[in-house]
Order: C-alpha cells, then sequence, then structure tokens
C-alpha cells in the first residue's frame, strides 16, 4: 500500500491552473503520475492494478513516479493505468498515463437549485485531455440519455442466456458510448434471493460497469430464508451455494458507490440526478406497508421516501421527474393472483396523492415479462374521486432482460423517446414518443405595438409557420415609432422553464432577430436576462433553467420584431 510516497507534491488550488503551471515550467517529460483532488471534501483514490492508494484531503494531490513497478506495474511513461476516484457516494474511474495525470473536480448545479456533482478528468504526460467522465458536465441543452430493464431474475435452476446476453449488449453500450448514462433496474435481479449463485452471477454480469447501475430490490430479492439456507450462508464460500438472504442484496445496492452523487441516500430507496432531471428508485412498490395479502414483499417504507425526497429535491421547481419500481400499472401488475394482489387499489391512490403535483414524465417499471415486439406503454391514470394532477401519468414496462428485451431512453427539451431493443442491441420496432407540453400555447400575449392585423397571439396558436402573408406571423412597428419592440407570453402561473423555442419569420427578414434580449420573470417587474449565442436562426432552441410566469422577447435596435411561433417547455 502506497500513501504520496513521490516527492511530487504539490498544493495547487486546481488541475487547470496546474496544467498551464506545468506547461510553463515543466514542458519536458513528466516524471510522474499525480492524483488531484479539486473538490472540498476528502477523496480515496486508487489506481488499478498496482499498490497505490491514498486518501486524498480536499486541494491536495498525491503522486508515484512512473518507473516505481510498485504502483506502475509495467514501469514505462507510456502505460495504461485506470485511476478510481470515490468521493462520498460518488464513484469514477478514468483511464490513466504513468506519466500523466487525473483529478476529481466539482459541477456546479446551482441553477437547479441543486448541490455540487463530481466528475474526473485524465491527461497525458503533455497536457492533453485523455479521458472526461460524466458525459454532459457544463452542458445547457438537456441531453440525458439512458438504459432501462427489469427482471434479470439470475436462476440457478435456469440457463439464463437471455439474461446474459441483454446485460452484456447494455453493459457493452455503456462502456463504448460515453452518452448513456447509466442503466436502470426495474427489480427482481435474482430468481430465489440466493446470494451464492444468483446474485453472485448478476453481479459478474455488471461488473467493472457496476457503478452506472442503478438497480432495486423486486419481489424474487425478498425471499425469507428457511433454516437450511440460513444454515448454508454461515459455510465457506464454496462449500453450498444454497444461501439465501435478502439482506446482503439489499446492503449491496445500498452501499454501491455510483457513477453520479446521489441526492437522498436511503436505504434501499435512493434518487439521483442527471442534468435537470430527478430519478428515484423505489424498489419494490411506492407503499407505506405490505399489501394485505402479500405481507413478506415489504415496500419498505418507499411511500415515506418518495414524498420526503420530492419535497427536498423538487419542491415547486417543476423539474422533470422519473420513477422507477417493479410493480406497474400493466394487468399482471395490479390484478389478482390466486386470491392475492401485488399491490392495492388504495396504495395506488396513495401514491398519485404523493406525485399528482410534480412534473412526472415518465414511470418505469418492471414484473411483467414482456419480450422483445410487445407494447411496453402502460398509464397510471388518475384514481376515481381525485381532482388533483394530470388525466395520467406515463408508464412503462421496462422490458424484461429474463426474455431478452430493455429500453433505450432519451430526454431531450421536447420529448421523452423510448426505443425497445431485443437481447442483441437490435430495435424491435417498437418505439414510443412523449412529446412535452408547450406551455406557452394558446396563453395570453402581448406586444408593444401592432402591424395591420399581426397579433402577439399568433406566436402561440400551434402554427409555427414562418410565412408572413400566411397570416401566423407577429409583427411589431419599428423606430422611431417603436424603438424597442417586444413581445411577451404570460404562462399564468410559475412554471418550471426548461427551454424557449423561437421560429423566425422566414419569408424575409431572418436577420431582424439577431440583437435582442429573452428574459424571463416571476412577477412581470423583475426580469432575468437569459444568454444565448444572440443571432437567432429559423428555429432557436434557448436553454433557460429557471422558474417563472413571464417570457419576453425583446429587439434591442428599432427593427420590427416578426416572430411565427414562441414555444416554452419543462
Amino acid at each position: 500500500m502506497l500513501e504520496k510516497r513521490c516527492p511530487l507534491h504539490l498544493s495547487l488550488p486546481s488541475p487547470r491552473i496546474l496544467a498551464m503551471a506545468l506547461l510553463l515550467l515543466a514542458p519536458g517529460v513528466a516524471s510522474a503520475f499525480c492524483l488531484y483532488n479539486s473538490v472540498n471534501t476528502t477523496a480515496n483514490v486508487k489506481v488499478l492494478g498496482g499498490d497505490f492508494s491514498s486518501s486524498i484531503s480536499a486541494g491536495d494531490n498525491a503522486c508515484c513516479h512512473w518507473s516505481n513497478t510498485d504502483c506502475n506495474p509495467a514501469g514505462t511513461q507510456g502505460a495504461m493505468l485506470h485511476a478510481q476516484f470515490e468521493v462520498g457516494t460518488f464513484n469514477c474511474v478514468v483511464p490513466l498515463q504513468a506519466g500523466g495525470y487525473a483529478f476529481v473536480d466539482k459541477e456546479d448545479r446551482s441553477q437547479w437549485r441543486l448541490p455540487p456533482n463530481y466528475y474526473c478528468k485524465s491527461f497525458t504526460h503533455d497536457h492533453q485531455l485523455f479521458y472526461q467522465s460524466n458525459y454532459g458536465v457544463g452542458f445547457t441543452k438537456r441531453d440525458v440519455r439512458f438504459l432501462v430493464t427489469g427482471d434479470p431474475q439470475y436462476q440457478n435452476s435456469g440457463d439464463n442466456i437471455a439474461t446474459n446476453q441483454t446485460l452484456a449488449t447494455m453493459v457493452n453500450a455503456i462502456t463504448h458510448n460515453p452518452q448513456i448514462r447509466g442503466m436502470v433496474v426495474a427489480g427482481d435481479l435474482t430468481q430465489n434471493t440466493r446470494t451464492r449463485d444468483e446474485f453472485a452471477w448478476y453481479k459478474s454480469a455488471i461488473s467493472g460497469m457496476s457503478r452506472f447501475v442503478y438497480d432495486g430490490i423486486g419481489n424474487h430479492d425478498q425471499h425469507e430464508a428457511t433454516f437450511a439456507q440460513q444454515f448454508a450462508c454461515g459455510l465457506p464460500s464454496g462449500a453450498d451455494s444454497a444461501c439465501v438472504d435478502r439482506g446482503e442484496i439489499q446492503n449491496d445496492i445500498h452501499d454501491r458507490k455510483r457513477s453520479t452523487v446521489l441526492s437522498l441516500h436511503g436505504n434501499p430507496h435512493y434518487s439521483w440526478d442527471w442534468h435537470d432531471i430527478h430519478f428515484v428508485q423505489l424498489n419494490l412498490f411506492p407503499g407505506a406497508e405490505a399489501s394485505p395479502t402479500r405481507p413478506e414483499n415489504s415496500p419498505k417504507d418507499s411511500l415515506v421516501f418518495l414524498m420526503m425526497d420530492l419535497a427536498l429535491n423538487v419542491g415547486a421547481s417543476g423539474r422533470p421527474v422519473v420513477l422507477i419500481h417493479h410493480y406497474g400499472f400493466d394487468p399482471f401488475s395490479t390484478g389478482e393472483e390466486d386470491g392475492k394482489y401485488w399491490w392495492t387499489e388504495a396504495q395506488r391512490v396513495a401514491y398519485w396523492d404523493a406525485i399528482a403535483n410534480y412534473n412526472v414524465i415518465a414511470i418505469f417499471t418492471g414484473h411483467n415479462h414482456r419480450g422483445p415486439g410487445l407494447p411496453f406503454q402502460e398509464f397510471f391514470y388518475r384514481p376515481a374521486g381525485r381532482i388533483s394532477g394530470p388525466e395520467r401519468f406515463h408508464s412503462f414496462v421496462s422490458g424484461a432482460a429474463i426474455s431478452g428485451a430493455y429500453l433505450d431512453a432519451m430526454v431531450d427539451d421536447t420529448a421523452l423517446s423510448l426505443t425497445q431493443m431485443d437481447r442483441h442491441g437490435t430495435p424491435t420496432g417498437m418505439f414510443v414518443q412523449i412529446p412535452f407540453k408547450n406551455l406557452a400555447l394558446n396563453k395570453p400575449a402581448t406586444q408593444s405595438s401592432l402591424l395591420n392585423d399581426a397579433q402577439a397571439w399568433k406566436a402561440v396558436d400551434g402554427n409555427t409557420d414562418g410565412v408572413f402573408p400566411n397570416l401566423s406571423v407577429t409583427h411589431t412597428l419599428g423606430a422611431p415609432q417603436d424603438p424597442q419592440p417586444w413581445w411577451m407570453v404570460d404562462l399564468e402561473g410559475q412554471r418550471w422553464i426548461g427551454s424557449v423555442v423561437l421560429h423566425n419569420r422566414t419569408d424575409c427578414c431572418v436577420e431582424r432577430l439577431s440583437n435582442f434580449k429573452l428574459m424571463v420573470s416571476a412577477d412581470g417587474a423583475t426580469w432575468h436576462e437569459v444568454p444565448h449565442p444572440g443571432q437567432a436562426g429559423t428555429v432557436t432552441r434557448i436553454p433557460v433553467r429557471r422558474t417563472g410566469r413571464y417570457v419576453k422577447v425583446q429587439l434591442l435596435g428599432g427593427g420590427p420584431l416578426s416572430l411565427a411561433e414562441v414555444q416554452v417547455f419543462e
């Protein structure tokens, strides 16, 4: 075990300053690999393959000469290693050249009222960026892609071929495509809660990439051990594989450090954020207690966790929310089996009450072993007697790994898109796209002046036709009658504004929408100016990422303002 054995022990404010300093002061051959901690808490670091291991304080570093074969077994400057950083619940692994350096730093997420996330970078000995995790750091545009499945259900009496192929395909996709942020699993990791064969096989399937796996437990992971199965757990490893230990599975999920900082870390429930989207893993189902007819399957106070998590981490922001749990809304999950119910209608009503006022864009479930080519969309309809919330929430059976299916999910500023894939990663032809609601559609609009009948409401009528003679384009006067024309929409309430899309006039005069401001206000008096490129094309998307009621477009020059459509998305 090595603790800061290299004499190159520099206390520098950040790796970015370090890189510049090294370029100026030591442009020759680097003599060591160094690992830097640029976050405000201790990072535990090790280099895989050697014995380099260190607990690095905030703002500090640890190094090792590349010729030292204890920490670099190859003993060459160009040898490839892997550096692992762990900070709290965060875990990253980056490729590291033996003569290079790597660091862990924080991503500011205050624009979403979130605590910092962490990410890692590595550089070559000549200060060239070699690798960065995580994808999306610093992005203003929402670009969140992830994979989802359920029910790997490794079983000691089965062949597990479909499950192995499905998980291998998903892990391979994450390994080779950094745009994919992770892999979500909606429960039933095992068939019989056996830890020495079934759960061991599951862990082997995600080995090396488990930090990207956001999994939960299902009813098959909750079997209570018999005396013989408990006794088997006390035998030496390999002596008996019949050990059943539901606590071990739950603790593994809880203890694993992941590629994204967890927002709320319960046991076994947890939540995290990719970009501005909030994800919650609720395991079996959101409930306060087990179904009366299935008392052995406990939701472990997941409904209480959900309510607390949403209040703390989402609140009134309107940010998109994605929920994951095992039981779903398909007929198998909600129906009766031998006089027993997986979860009850009363439990689903309580669930509705907990999420009705949040912007839930998707609920991913398991339990139903739907395979490739089968429809996967279900709906969680507003219960009878309830008036809050939308008419329905969108829910999706995540495929079943045991049946050779998973979903490839993409969320951008305008829609959630889901493609069903088979075990080999080939699209099955089943595709669902859920467009997000345009908050500005048919809302009250005003403008500073009017030319002919080109009124302000024409920019919120749902028609993006930019040809002025087709009568769906706004038009103000220009200078001197209107020296700084503006257009404004009232969303009729505070809403989370993810982005604004401006559709320009297209038959002429596109250049008029160049020197302009986009502003957002909560009260119509105090305005926040949103940064943007400055030149609007035919269609221009501008990230906003804040709460507001009013959206205004204002020219800074004296030309007339014409807009075909203004769309506002969460």
